[in-house]
This record gives structure tokens, sequence and C-alpha cells, in this order.
């Protein structure tokens, strides 16, 4: 029987790639590291408060708002400074461990390697993020999902952000697919996708 689907694109964080558990065992290193309960953080709000505003910035990234290197420079000040702590060294600090620790943790969701075995010999696979390509491809190289892939289209890489339209154009015509041929599994539930390609949405928790 002949398959309705060509091409599998996954998104990375959140549908693959654990990003909660593998933030919050980097941050509990850097806790440690620092000895910020020495200076009355308690680490759970310092994790949940990282969370919340991460998705913050991450959101005004994603339309535009904001930049790369904005991203980087705010996020731990602004975390630090819900703890009363201005302590601009240490929230530096902080960002660069965070990135050269984060990205080579390798838990997955639950589930994804069973699935990427049942589907990687009926489909082309290629992962789909807005995340910067350097991470990204650091996040693929250490959980070992670069087995499952072709390719994969950052933001970065391809000049334009998902759920674009210009962003999925780019993706369908570098694999030479049509819409119809394509299946997106990710995460997030977007509109303006479902006009463009046929989504699968994963809701966890």
């Amino acid at each position: 029987m002949k398959r309705k689907y060509k091409h599998i694109l996954f998104d990375l964080d959140h549908t693959l790639w654990d990003f909660d558990a593998n933030c919050k065992e980097t941050l509990l290193e850097l806790f440690d590291h620092y000895q910020l309960a020495n200076r009355g953080v308690n680490f759970e709000l310092f994790f949940q408060n990282y969370i919340k505003i991460n998705r913050e910035v991450w959101a005004k990234y994603d339309k535009n708002r904001i930049t790369k290197e904005e991203i980087r420079a705010y996020r731990f000040k602004r975390l630090l400074k819900i703890f009363k702590i201005k302590d601009d060294i240490l929230a530096e600090n902080l960002e660069k461990d965070y990135m050269n620790i984060c990205p080579k943790k390798g838990k997955l969701i639950p589930g994804a390697i069973e699935l990427l075995d049942f589907v990687e010999d009926r489909y082309g696979l290629a992962l789909i993020t807005n995340g910067f390509e350097k991470t990204q491809q650091e996040k693929v190289k250490y959980s070992g999902l670069d087995k499952y892939f072709e390719k994969m289209y950052t933001s970065e890489s391809c000049g334009y952000k998902k759920p674009s339209i210009k962003y999925f154009n780019f993706v369908l015509k570098d694999l030479a697919l049509k819409k119809e041929d394509a299946l997106v599994i990710g995460d997030i539930r977007v509109q303006i996708l479902q006009e463009q390609i046929k989504p699968v949405w994963i809701a966890f928790g």
C-alpha cells in the first residue's frame, strides 16, 4: 500500500530532546557550583523562574522582537534579579556555562527512540527547530539523534523562523517535497502551520 506521507519533520526541543530534564540537570550543577544556596536561593524556584523567563524570551525571539545576543545577555541577569542578586559577572558566567553544558546533555522524551526506530525505515526524517545552529547540532550529536536524521533545519540556517510560510517553503523545496507529502510532529499548536503541512501535536504532562 502506498504511504500517504514521504517525510516526517520532527521538532527537536520538547518533542524528542527533553528540554526540561536537561535544563534542570544543568541548572542544578550550576546552582551547586556557584553555591547559590548560600546566597538565599531556593533551587526549585530558581529552576521554575528560569523556565518561565526562557519561554518569554523565546516567544519574543520567534516574533523577531529580540536577538540571539539579547536572549543570552538577559536570561540569567533577570533570573538573579528575582532573588535580589545584582551580579553581572555571575550572570555572564551562568549563561556561558549553561550554554557549554546543557546542549551536551542527552536525555530524550520517553518513547522518542522507540518512535524513531519504528519510522526510520519507512519515511525520510528531518529536524525542524528555531534553536541556534551550534547549540542544536550539539544536542543532536550528544543525544545520539544524529543517526536518525539526514538534515536539520534551524532558523539560522534557513533565514526564517517556523512556523512562517517562508520557513516551511524553504524546507519543502530543499527536500523536494510537496506540502501534502510531509507530516510535522511537534509539541506546540500553531494555526498557520495547519494551513501548510499536516501537523501531529504531542502533549506531555
